[in-house]
């Protein structure tokens, strides 16, 4: 990605078959964005974060517990969070 190319089509279909929801945004340049996600796993059952600021100076943190039921199927229970970057350093 850069300013004047931004992410094809082909690259959020990769996420949504990898669990991303439908309602997926664009990721724009320079916007923070986080994705824990499997293949064959259900749309909408994937984390991700997105910073939507141009020019952000935030972190995005994803935590994920992901476990594999008795049917083989995965499942995965997440938090996120964001830690402003300026901050975080000051302290």
């Amino acid at each position: 990605m850069a300013k004047t190319r931004p992410l094809g089509p082909d690259v959020y279909q990769a996420f949504k078959g990898l669990g991303a929801p439908e309602s997926l945004t664009l990721i724009g340049y320079r916007e923070p964005f986080a994705f824990l996600g499997w293949k064959g796993a259900k749309k909408g059952d994937a984390a991700l974060a997105l910073d939507a600021k141009k020019q952000s100076k935030a972190l995005l943190r994803l935590d994920a517990t992901i476990a594999m039921g008795k049917n083989g199927a995965l499942s995965m229970a997440h938090t996120s969070s964001q830690l402003q970057l300026l901050e975080e350093l000051a302290s």
